[in-house]
């Protein structure tokens, strides 16, 4: 089965969908838990894909699997999120949430569009993860996406998010599996 976007793919049209205030906090964090969950995917992924360089070099130190895992999940998450929106203009997580991301044509990106965001991402709404730094640059993506409408990066791009109205209900339930998978993610 070919699928052309994410109309097809979830036989959901964001034509006709009434227009979602921007500068409606519910919004900003729902993007906040869209971003939270396909980060835990890129994550879960990057441990199973780790998992056997474990074997193959079973002396490695607890810092450089570490290091390895992490680069791993940053690579994956890039590359994984760059190919979802080119493909489908959404991400499963965005998708669970009701956002789309189009190209100033309204079309879906291009995978070298989808790169070009998702790094930008990294560094301007993730500050490259870095503990502290990484809380003020959601804090400041947050605010301007309050206040302006839009992120810096999705700016930058020329790109536009859409949001459809999903149920509270929906939204609770993939927040609370956002929380519990970041938690499981920590222990784990």
């Amino acid at each position: 089965m070919d699928i052309k976007n994410i109309d097809e793919a979830t036989n959901v049209s964001m034509e006709n969908q009434p227009e979602v205030n921007f500068s409606n906090e519910t919004y900003a964090w729902y993007r906040y838990f869209a971003r939270s969950l396909d980060l835990s995917f890129a994550t879960l992924v990057a441990g199973f894909a780790l998992f056997p360089v474990l074997f193959i070099f079973p002396n490695m130190n607890e810092a450089a699997a570490t290091v390895l895992y992490i680069i791993l999940a940053v690579m994956l998450s890039i590359v994984l999120e760059a190919g979802m929106l080119a493909l489908f203009g959404t991400t499963l997580s965005k998708l669970a949430f009701g956002i789309q991301v189009l190209n100033k044509d309204e079309k879906r990106l291009t995978f070298k569009q989808g790169i070009r965001r998702c790094v930008s991402v990294w560094i301007r709404g993730l500050a490259f993860g870095i503990p502290v730094a990484i809380l003020a640059a959601q804090w400041r993506a947050h605010e301007r996406l309050i206040d302006k409408g839009i992120t810096s990066w999705d700016e930058i791009g020329g790109l536009t998010v859409k949001h459809k109205r999903i149920n509270k209900l929906r939204a609770a339930l993939f927040i609370i599996l956002d929380i519990a998978l970041t938690i499981s993610l920590y222990i784990l």
